[in-house]
């Protein structure tokens, strides 16, 4: 929810001390300083609120023709702001899941050794769907994956591993990774 220069300004002259030299009366030059920084925060909250969108493909505007070349679309000015999105939403949904011997030699790449407890890969179609050795009614829209970090010799924190493995797999996948006797 953006704030308002006003609600800045209210903000900033709460956290100033009491006494006489913080004169906070209307008209004064702390209060003029006050109202100034409100209306720089609210303008500053609202560009940082707008490039936020701008890192999600279904609001992207002008980060578009960065997003069409990370995806390898070349960009085509004949169609709608809306229709290049879609094509973009499309393309990044379509990324394959990785098998396990995948996710194995990605994991040693950056040293860690792993172990896959769980690999579900999205199925559906039928009233009832085999996926890996779960059957599972129709409407799942998630897969699971976990992973046992058996050992890390990487350069990569846990965080920083999960963000990497994450990035392999379709958005619709939960990625769980534990590390071993934790």
């Amino acid at each position: 929810m953006a704030h308002s220069d006003k609600q800045y300004r209210d903000a900033a002259l709460a956290m100033l001390p009491n006494g006489p030299a913080w004169n906070r009366a209307a008209g004064s030059v702390m209060y003029s300083v006050m109202w100034a920084i409100g209306a720089c925060m609210a303008v500053l909250e609202n560009d940082l609120s707008q490039i936020a969108l701008e890192t999600r493909i279904p609001f992207a505007d002008q980060l578009l023709p960065e997003w069409e070349a990370d995806y390898d679309i070349p960009t085509d000015l004949t169609l709608s702001v809306e229709e290049r999105r879609t094509k973009l939403i499309q393309k990044s949904e379509r990324k394959a899941f990785p098998s396990e011997s995948e996710l194995i030699r990605l994991s040693n790449m950056v040293g860690y050794t792993i172990q896959i407890v769980q690999h579900l890969p999205f199925c559906c179609g039928d009233p009832k769907s085999q996926c890996g050795l779960i059957e599972r009614e129709i409407g799942v829209t998630r897969s699971v994956l976990g992973i046992i970090v058996l050992s890390s010799s990487g350069i990569l924190s846990l965080a920083d591993y999960t963000d990497y493995i994450q990035s392999f797999l379709p958005a619709h996948v939960e990625l769980g990774v534990t590390v071993a006797n934790e």
